[in-house]
């Protein structure tokens, strides 16, 4: 049946319809007196047609097409608050049309999840907002989505901006081209952060950005990652920018561009204007590769105390490993520097660790700068 369907054959109260139009949607009618939800379609006859869902309900059965043409943002802004969704396969194209910087909001959401199997959300041109922002959410999920922030588009936004939430899961997702951050964890407290099994390409600042704003950031795990090329509008930049207490295993860095760092553990004390820095945070199982320019790039930065640096190899950077005379107590272990531009280890820190690392094709070893140092 087609919407205009159900309207005209006014179907009898309990009967059960498949509607084509609507990629399918199965509802059931109900009387005169039954207060409709989103997704439901009132008939001429004043009963209604309940749309019916179980865990998931595909967008598409609100109307929204996946041609990459028709903007679906309102669409999927109003079935968000109310239903898992799933994109299922296609292109979405979503804009900024309420001028909140913002595409996509998903504010004060517990328990709700975002699926695909392969399917793009796309920013339209000139919008310069993020694709999607997670702002005082609980146990939000985004699984399988691929995000194209457009960004020769734009002059601004990130591919998915986090806000005071916890539990938030990005997995198995792929973003690219974005303006802005890839992944940027904001404003407020953020607990129970997974990054899992993503794919970041292209950003026009950092791949990812953990800020720390309150000084009580806890759980941030990013996990098998991989980011390519980030920094591409902005210096300085960094493929995972880390503040709070962070665990990173399994990531790679690559199309490290100069003057960018690869992995950069953030100093920072109580009261910075982005919180406490990365002191006690964890790195294991990593790869760094430069760009063949980064004269002054680096593979891992680190400001912050007590970091352990684990299991990595970082390929044609300036310096393969860096820290600052704020980063005492590091330990530092089974970190391979190839063909390092510049030098392999500079260590500024007091009271560090380093063993078990390895340097081949590099004009200087190791620069050791700071006391106690082992």
């Amino acid at each position: 049946a087609t919407l205009a369907d159900l309207q005209t054959s006014k179907p009898r109260v309990d009967t059960v319809v498949n509607c084509a139009e609507l990629a399918n949607a199965q509802f059931i009618i109900k009387g005169s007196g039954y207060n409709p939800a989103y997704g439901d379609v009132t008939l001429t006859n004043g009963s209604v047609a309940k749309l019916q869902v179980d865990d998931f309900a595909d967008i598409r059965w609100f109307g929204a097409k996946n041609d990459g043409v028709t903007d679906c943002t309102e669409i999927i802004n109003n079935a968000i608050s109310l239903y898992n969704l799933d994109f299922k396969t296609g292109n979405y194209l979503v804009s900024d049309t309420n001028a909140s910087t913002t595409a996509l909001e998903a504010d004060s959401i517990s328990n709700r999840a975002l699926k695909a199997a392969n399917a793009t959300i796309k920013l339209a041109d000139s919008q310069n907002g993020h694709i999607i922002n997670i702002k005082d959410c609980s146990n939000f999920t985004i699984d399988g989505l691929f995000f194209d922030g457009n960004a020769v588009n734009q002059t601004a936004g990130h591919g998915i901006r986090i806000d005071n939430s916890e539990g938030v899961k990005i997995l198995n997702t792929q973003i690219k081209e974005t303006a802005g951050y890839g992944i940027g964890a904001q404003q407020g407290t953020i607990k129970n952060l997974t990054i899992q099994n993503v794919n970041i390409a292209n950003t026009g600042s950092d791949g990812i950005d953990i800020k720390n704003r309150n000084d009580d950031n806890l759980g941030i795990l990013i996990n098998n990652v991989i980011v390519d090329g980030a920094g591409q509008l902005q210096t300085e930049q960094a493929g995972i920018d880390l503040r709070g207490v962070c665990e990173v295993n399994n990531v790679q860095i690559l199309n490290i561009k100069n003057g960018h760092s690869g992995i950069r553990f953030r100093g920072g004390e109580s009261g910075d204007s982005s919180g406490l820095g990365a002191h006690y945070s964890s790195l294991s199982n990593f790869y760094c590769e430069g760009d063949n320019s980064s004269l002054l790039s680096n593979g891992v930065y680190n400001d912050a105390r007590n970091v352990s640096i684990s299991n990595g190899s970082c390929l044609e950077v300036a310096v393969a490993l860096q820290d600052t005379i704020n980063a005492d107590y590091g330990k530092y272990s089974n970190v391979q520097s190839k063909s390092s531009l510049a030098r392999g280890f500079w260590v500024n820190s007091s009271n560090t660790t380093v063993s078990n690392c390895t340097i081949d094709g590099s004009p200087e070893g190791v620069r050791l700068q700071g006391s106690n140092n082992k």
